[in-house]
Protein backbone atom coordinates (compact mmCIF):
# COMPACT_ATOMS: atom_id res chain seq x y z
CA UNK A 1 0.00 0.00 0.00
CA UNK A 2 1.30 3.40 -0.96
CA UNK A 3 -0.01 5.74 1.71
CA UNK A 4 0.69 8.81 -0.41
CA UNK A 5 -1.51 7.82 -3.36
CA UNK A 6 -4.75 6.47 -1.92
CA UNK A 7 -6.63 9.48 -0.57
CA UNK A 8 -4.81 9.48 2.75
CA UNK A 9 -6.67 11.28 5.54
CA UNK A 10 -4.71 10.13 8.59
CA UNK A 11 -2.18 7.50 9.68
CA UNK A 12 -1.01 6.71 13.19
CA UNK A 13 0.58 3.97 15.26
CA UNK A 14 -1.65 1.90 17.50
CA UNK A 15 -1.39 2.45 21.22
CA UNK A 16 0.08 -0.15 23.54
CA UNK A 17 2.88 -2.24 22.07
CA UNK A 18 5.77 -0.26 20.61
CA UNK A 19 6.51 -3.02 18.14
CA UNK A 20 7.87 -6.53 18.04
CA UNK A 21 11.15 -7.80 16.66
CA UNK A 22 11.50 -11.43 15.63
CA UNK A 23 13.59 -13.79 13.56
CA UNK A 24 11.95 -15.37 10.51
CA UNK A 25 13.74 -18.68 9.83
CA UNK A 26 12.26 -19.08 6.33
CA UNK A 27 13.48 -15.66 5.16
CA UNK A 28 16.58 -15.86 7.37
CA UNK A 29 16.13 -12.27 8.44
CA UNK A 30 15.01 -10.12 11.36
CA UNK A 31 11.72 -8.25 11.09
CA UNK A 32 10.19 -5.54 13.24
CA UNK A 33 6.41 -5.11 13.16
CA UNK A 34 4.53 -2.02 14.34
CA UNK A 35 0.76 -1.71 14.55
CA UNK A 36 -0.60 1.05 12.30
CA UNK A 37 -4.04 2.47 11.50
CA UNK A 38 -4.57 4.22 8.15
CA UNK A 39 -7.67 6.27 7.40
CA UNK A 40 -8.31 7.10 3.75
CA UNK A 41 -11.08 7.85 1.30
CA UNK A 42 -12.92 4.82 0.00
CA UNK A 43 -14.00 4.61 -3.61
CA UNK A 44 -17.53 3.25 -3.31
CA UNK A 45 -20.23 3.97 -5.88
CA UNK A 46 -23.16 5.74 -4.23
CA UNK A 47 -21.15 6.63 -1.11
CA UNK A 48 -19.03 9.70 -1.93
CA UNK A 49 -18.24 10.39 1.75
CA UNK A 50 -17.18 6.84 2.59
CA UNK A 51 -13.93 6.36 4.50
CA UNK A 52 -12.04 3.10 5.02
CA UNK A 53 -10.10 2.51 8.24
CA UNK A 54 -7.33 0.01 7.62
CA UNK A 55 -5.66 -1.69 10.58
CA UNK A 56 -2.44 -3.53 9.97
CA UNK A 57 1.25 -3.97 10.53
CA UNK A 58 4.09 -1.94 9.11
CA UNK A 59 6.88 -4.48 8.64
CA UNK A 60 10.55 -3.51 8.55
CA UNK A 61 13.78 -5.33 7.87
CA UNK A 62 16.13 -4.67 10.79
CA UNK A 63 19.63 -5.50 11.93
CA UNK A 64 18.91 -4.13 15.41
CA UNK A 65 20.12 -0.64 14.51
CA UNK A 66 18.69 0.22 11.10
CA UNK A 67 15.07 -0.24 10.05
CA UNK A 68 14.06 -0.39 6.38
CA UNK A 69 10.38 -0.48 5.48
CA UNK A 70 9.44 -3.78 3.83
CA UNK A 71 5.65 -3.90 3.43
CA UNK A 72 2.27 -3.17 4.99
CA UNK A 73 0.16 -6.14 6.11
CA UNK A 74 -3.59 -5.48 6.38
CA UNK A 75 -5.34 -7.20 9.28
CA UNK A 76 -8.77 -5.53 9.18
CA UNK A 77 -10.84 -3.05 7.18
CA UNK A 78 -13.77 -1.06 8.57
CA UNK A 79 -15.79 1.67 6.92
CA UNK A 80 -17.54 4.90 7.81
CA UNK A 81 -19.92 7.13 5.85
CA UNK A 82 -21.79 4.38 4.00
CA UNK A 83 -25.57 4.86 3.59
CA UNK A 84 -27.25 2.58 6.11
CA UNK A 85 -30.69 1.00 6.40
CA UNK A 86 -32.96 2.56 9.01
CA UNK A 87 -33.03 1.10 12.50
CA UNK A 88 -36.71 0.28 12.11
CA UNK A 89 -35.98 -1.62 8.89
CA UNK A 90 -33.31 -3.73 10.59
CA UNK A 91 -35.46 -4.38 13.64
CA UNK A 92 -38.34 -5.56 11.46
CA UNK A 93 -35.98 -7.80 9.51
CA UNK A 94 -34.60 -9.38 12.71
CA UNK A 95 -38.13 -9.97 14.03
CA UNK A 96 -39.11 -11.67 10.78
CA UNK A 97 -35.95 -13.80 10.75
CA UNK A 98 -35.85 -14.64 14.45
CA UNK A 99 -35.42 -18.38 13.76
CA UNK A 100 -32.23 -17.62 11.84
CA UNK A 101 -31.00 -15.39 14.68
CA UNK A 102 -31.11 -18.40 17.02
CA UNK A 103 -29.88 -20.76 14.29
CA UNK A 104 -29.93 -24.39 15.56
CA UNK A 105 -31.52 -23.39 18.88
CA UNK A 106 -34.89 -22.26 17.48
CA UNK A 107 -36.57 -25.54 18.51
CA UNK A 108 -35.73 -24.73 22.17
CA UNK A 109 -36.76 -21.04 22.22
CA UNK A 110 -40.28 -20.77 23.64
CA UNK A 111 -40.59 -16.98 23.77
CA UNK A 112 -38.85 -13.82 22.56
CA UNK A 113 -40.09 -10.99 24.74
CA UNK A 114 -37.97 -8.07 23.51
CA UNK A 115 -35.51 -7.18 20.75
CA UNK A 116 -33.54 -3.93 20.61
CA UNK A 117 -30.32 -2.59 19.19
CA UNK A 118 -27.58 -2.24 21.76
CA UNK A 119 -27.49 1.52 22.45
CA UNK A 120 -23.83 1.44 23.53
CA UNK A 121 -22.43 -0.20 20.40
CA UNK A 122 -21.49 1.22 17.01
CA UNK A 123 -22.24 -0.42 13.69
CA UNK A 124 -19.24 -2.20 12.21
CA UNK A 125 -19.00 -1.95 8.41
CA UNK A 126 -17.04 -4.78 6.80
CA UNK A 127 -17.70 -3.44 3.30
CA UNK A 128 -20.41 -1.44 1.55
CA UNK A 129 -22.87 -4.34 1.63
CA UNK A 130 -22.09 -6.09 4.91
CA UNK A 131 -22.16 -4.78 8.47
CA UNK A 132 -22.58 -6.00 12.04
CA UNK A 133 -24.93 -4.59 14.66
CA UNK A 134 -25.32 -5.73 18.27
CA UNK A 135 -28.84 -6.58 19.44
CA UNK A 136 -30.05 -7.22 22.98
CA UNK A 137 -32.69 -9.96 23.07
CA UNK A 138 -34.67 -11.28 26.03
CA UNK A 139 -35.98 -14.80 25.53
CA UNK A 140 -36.90 -18.10 27.17
CA UNK A 141 -35.14 -21.34 26.31
CA UNK A 142 -35.76 -24.98 27.22
CA UNK A 143 -32.55 -26.12 28.88
CA UNK A 144 -33.57 -29.51 30.30
CA UNK A 145 -36.53 -31.89 30.49
CA UNK A 146 -37.97 -29.81 33.33
CA UNK A 147 -36.34 -26.37 33.11
CA UNK A 148 -36.88 -23.23 31.05
CA UNK A 149 -34.34 -20.42 31.45
CA UNK A 150 -35.33 -16.78 31.07
CA UNK A 151 -32.28 -15.18 29.47
CA UNK A 152 -30.89 -11.89 28.28
CA UNK A 153 -28.44 -12.18 25.38
CA UNK A 154 -26.31 -9.91 23.25
CA UNK A 155 -26.18 -11.00 19.63
CA UNK A 156 -23.66 -9.86 17.02
CA UNK A 157 -25.79 -9.93 13.88
CA UNK A 158 -24.04 -9.53 10.55
CA UNK A 159 -26.31 -8.33 7.73
CA UNK A 160 -25.84 -8.72 3.99
CA UNK A 161 -27.30 -6.83 1.04
CA UNK A 162 -26.62 -6.86 -2.72
CA UNK A 163 -25.98 -3.12 -3.07
CA UNK A 164 -26.26 0.18 -1.19
CA UNK A 165 -29.71 0.75 -2.71
CA UNK A 166 -31.04 -2.72 -1.86
CA UNK A 167 -32.50 -3.90 1.46
CA UNK A 168 -30.76 -6.52 3.58
CA UNK A 169 -31.52 -10.06 2.47
CA UNK A 170 -29.56 -12.31 4.82
CA UNK A 171 -27.96 -12.45 8.26
CA UNK A 172 -25.61 -14.48 10.42
CA UNK A 173 -25.86 -14.35 14.19
CA UNK A 174 -23.54 -15.10 17.12
CA UNK A 175 -24.54 -14.74 20.77
CA UNK A 176 -21.54 -12.98 22.29
CA UNK A 177 -22.89 -12.58 25.82
CA UNK A 178 -25.65 -14.29 27.78
CA UNK A 179 -27.07 -13.97 31.29
CA UNK A 180 -29.65 -16.20 32.97
CA UNK A 181 -32.33 -14.17 34.70
CA UNK A 182 -34.23 -17.08 36.26
CA UNK A 183 -35.00 -20.79 35.93
CA UNK A 184 -38.63 -21.87 35.70
CA UNK A 185 -39.63 -25.43 36.66
CA UNK A 186 -42.13 -27.52 34.69
CA UNK A 187 -42.88 -31.19 34.47
CA UNK A 188 -41.62 -33.18 31.51
CA UNK A 189 -45.04 -33.34 29.83
CA UNK A 190 -45.45 -29.54 30.02
CA UNK A 191 -42.04 -29.14 28.38
CA UNK A 192 -43.00 -31.54 25.58
CA UNK A 193 -46.19 -29.58 24.90
CA UNK A 194 -44.49 -26.18 24.66
CA UNK A 195 -44.52 -24.39 21.33
CA UNK A 196 -41.25 -22.87 20.16
CA UNK A 197 -40.34 -20.29 17.55
CA UNK A 198 -39.46 -23.20 15.25
CA UNK A 199 -43.14 -24.22 15.43
CA UNK A 200 -44.40 -20.87 14.13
Amino acid sequence: MNLKKEGLIDAYCTKGKKGEQYWHPGDKTWYWDRGVVVKRKATISGAPDAVVIVSGLARYHTDGTHYNFYKFLTTDNQYEGIPAPSKSELLEYVQNEIQKVFMGRAHNITEVSSIEMDPESSWIWHNANSFTVKFNINYKEIVSYTDVAARSGTFDIRFYRDSISNPVHNLMSTESNRMDIERIKYNAEEIRQMRTIASN
